[in-house]
């Protein structure tokens, strides 16, 4: 029998689940999200309706999770409930975020919360969204209300979820709201959303002095369909490039690499605003060189024929199990 292998983790190191506003309240209906799935825009035809009814009973998943032996939780908060409406704040929305965070707390679980996880205000998302750079006052705006109401309950705050995702998918493939195909527009966007980062930590530094703030990104691995093949190694190089690189730069240092740079401002004043960096890694994709395809870097990307798959669902969106990344 092969030995077991006993692998020891520093004291404190915390063990937890992750999760997301739209996913798992219910109800949201006042976000873009909701918007796409009633213009029939969900590969299934399904919404997310209740979801896993978090608003009414979140409390009893914590137990769950608190039977895992989870020390922690992952959580968004849906800014549609706290702001429907520019510049109207909703007092209930505060109250209930404030009981889940407390019975966390209660079960010794640190809570861990996400400013914003993909879904926009409907009024936010008609606007433009994080591809009007007028609008990043908006999200720094109720990053700060939000974190005033809430920071005796919480220590570690994400600004934003996967700002790689919510371009490429909703700007470049089109999948996701608003469902555009404009390299130009994704490229904007993730420059919009560095830089709402940048302003959004010095605005919360000096509410939360202790607290620990950083954003995360979504990494892939890039793997040409054909190694011995240079079109395949140099499309899967640009996917990993522009997916993985690219962003990590920009909310590094505030520079943008070639030819971003030629087309997208420096953002000043960006080194340094992250006590922590979040890396959420699902899958590694096959590329393979395809001219007909140049919105998408010339890389078709595709699962390899035999993968295990990550999910069972009709899209088999997160792809192949593949541990080594």
């Amino acid at each position: 029998m092969a030995k077991q292998r006993i692998l020891r983790f520093p004291e404190g190191f915390l063990w937890g689940t992750a999760s997301s506003s739209h996913q798992c309240e219910g109800g949201n209906t006042n976000n873009q999200w909701y918007r796409w799935e009633q213009q029939g825009r969900i590969l299934t035809g399904e919404s997310s309706g209740i979801a896993n009814n978090w608003w009414v009973a979140a409390e009893r998943d914590f137990e769950l999770a608190e039977q895992m032996e989870n020390n922690a939780l992952r959580l968004s908060l849906e800014w549609s409930r706290i702001e429907p409406a520019e510049g109207h704040w909703d007092s209930a929305a505060i109250d209930r975020y404030r009981a889940i965070l407390s019975d966390l707390r209660r079960r010794y679980m640190t809570p861990v919360v996400t400013l914003h996880h993909f879904t926009d205000p409907r009024w936010f998302a008609d606007l433009g969204g994080f591809a009007n750079e007028a609008n990043i006052s908006y999200f720094v705006r109720y990053a700060v209300y939000t974190v005033q109401a809430l920071k005796d309950l919480c220590d570690f705050w994400i600004t934003l979820n996967e700002p790689n995702v919510y371009a490429t998918l909703g700007y470049v493939i089109g999948s996701y709201p608003p469902g555009e195909q404009n390299m130009m527009h994704a490229f904007q966007v993730l420059h919009n959303m560095a830089q709402a980062h940048v302003e959004a930590f010095y605005a919360l530094r000096p509410l939360q002095p202790e607290g620990k703030i950083g954003s995360c990104l979504n990494y892939r691995l890039f793997d040409p369909a054909n190694y011995l093949s240079p079109l395949d190694r140099s499309a899967a190089g640009l996917q990993e490039t522009f997916y993985n690189w690219a962003p990590l730069e920009a909310m590094e240092t505030g520079r943008f690499i070639f030819p971003l740079n030629m087309m997208l401002n420096p953002i000043e004043h960006a080194a340094g605003t992250r006590d922590f960096h979040g890396i959420n890694y699902y899958t590694r994709e096959m590329v393979r060189f395809d001219p007909s395809i140049p919105n998408e870097l010339f890389g078709r990307r595709f699962v390899r024929s035999g993968a295990i798959r990550n999910d069972p669902g009709l899209d088999n969106y997160f792809g192949e199990i593949y541990p080594k990344g």
